[in-house]
């Protein structure tokens, strides 16, 4: 278990509870993923059975747990003891009493419909939420346990592979009787795998050698085409959007993109006159050159490597910045950390994905400075086409 806070890294970026912006990405040019019938038909016959192996937890941001395990695919997947300490033990001071229910209760039913996008290999798995009984307080009360929703159909969480099933999953709320606690927990994280195995990274995880990582970039390297995909904010309401675009990811592990700072002009609050000079000032901007670094992981998941679908991190290397025709200074902030997606309320990260001649790249704008005005925007602005050309490394 020396690299689990790796491995949960890996998967959270590479099976991504992160909804719509972590895609699996097809082999045409149909974003939808479609899947032709008779391999969907062998892949759902391919995955039932009884799977044994271990269940992986990270909580507390750095505490980690194994069990071991077993779950069934049929029509959905079950697991029939899932544990409830990851749970419990992320929970904060105030619900003291809770966590101690969740700790003597030890585990729970879990089910979950599953469905594939874009590859028979990729699927995610959306479980129904856990409903638990505990009594503490001298009451008996009603526990409902939520999860992030990788559902969305242009995301997945789950991989088949050779008779390996894994999937992860992340605890996003809970509610006691008819109360939804308010910042009540830590993140905690699941990954099941069907792979008997002691160590996180055996029979799943292969550590990148130095060759691996010049293979993947080698393969990164080159011009892209298709578009920019962002939310536009209108009174507080997020509609989806997009525009041309081209990018180019460099022999030098960065990835160059003209950005459109005038994207961010509705950012800008409109209730007040200042906010609406603002707004001017940000539609007028013009376009901005970012770079950003992508940090190869030291570890990833053997079967993506093997069908050559990578995944890196992404980190913008500057801040945007213009001088406005009256002097006021415009600066666009980007950030690494998570958000949540402001429509689907799911973990969003930045990184990109490639797989056979697409990549998607997801850029995390924190926020647009007007002068000494900062408007929050905190939403992802992501990027999806084609290679058209490659780029030889020196």
């Amino acid at each position: 278990m020396k690299n689990l806070k790796n491995y949960f890294i890996a998967m959270a970026c590479c099976l991504a509870a992160t909804a719509t912006l972590t895609s699996c990405l097809g082999d045409d040019d149909n974003s939808s993923g479609s899947i032709n019938t008779t391999d969907l038909a062998n892949a759902v016959s391919n995955m039932k059975g009884v799977y044994t192996g271990k269940c992986y937890t990270l909580y507390n941001a750095s505490v980690r747990d194994t069990t071991t395990i077993s779950y069934t695919a049929s029509d959905s997947i079950v697991v029939e003891n899932f544990p409830l300490k990851p749970i419990a033990m992320s929970l904060n001071n105030s619900n003291a009493e809770l966590a101690q229910a969740l700790l003597e209760k030890g585990t729970t039913h879990m089910a979950g419909y599953y469905g594939f996008y874009g590859s028979v290999a990729n699927f995610f798995v959306m479980p129904n939420p856990l409903n638990v009984k505990v009594t503490y307080g001298g009451q008996l009360h009603n526990v409902t346990i939520y999860f992030d929703n990788p559902s969305t159909g242009t995301s997945y969480n789950g991989i088949y592979n050779d008779g390996t099933l894994s999937f992860s999953e992340t605890v996003s709320g809970i509610k006691v009787d008819n109360t939804t606690l308010t910042n009540a927990m830590a993140d905690s994280y699941f990954s099941f795998t069907s792979c008997n195995s002691n160590d996180a990274n055996d029979g799943l995880n292969s550590n990148y050698t130095k060759v691996d990582k010049t293979t993947v970039i080698s393969v990164l390297c080159g011009n892209y085409e298709g578009k920019l995909y962002y939310y536009s904010s209108e009174n507080s309401v997020f509609k989806q959007d997009s525009t041309d675009a081209k990018w180019t990811v460099n022999a030098d592990t960065t990835i160059t993109y003209t950005f459109p700072v005038k994207l961010l002009a509705n950012f800008c609050i409109k209730t007040s006159t200042q906010g609406v000079a603002d707004k001017a000032l940000v539609a007028a901007a013009s376009d901005q050159n970012l770079t950003a670094s992508m940090n190869i992981p030291g570890t990833m998941l053997k079967a993506y490597y093997e069908q050559g679908d990578y995944f890196a991190g992404l980190s913008p290397k500057n801040s945007l910045t213009e001088t406005a025709s009256d002097g006021t200074k415009i600066t666009v902030e980007f950030t690494t950390d998570d958000i949540k997606d402001a429509v689907t309320g799911s973990d969003v990260y930045s990184m990109l994905e490639y797989y056979k001649q697409k990549e998607k790249a997801v850029f995390l704008v924190k926020d647009v400075k007007v002068g000494d005005n900062t408007y929050t925007v905190n939403c992802p602005f992501w990027l999806f086409g084609n290679k058209k050309s490659s780029i030889i490394k020196q």
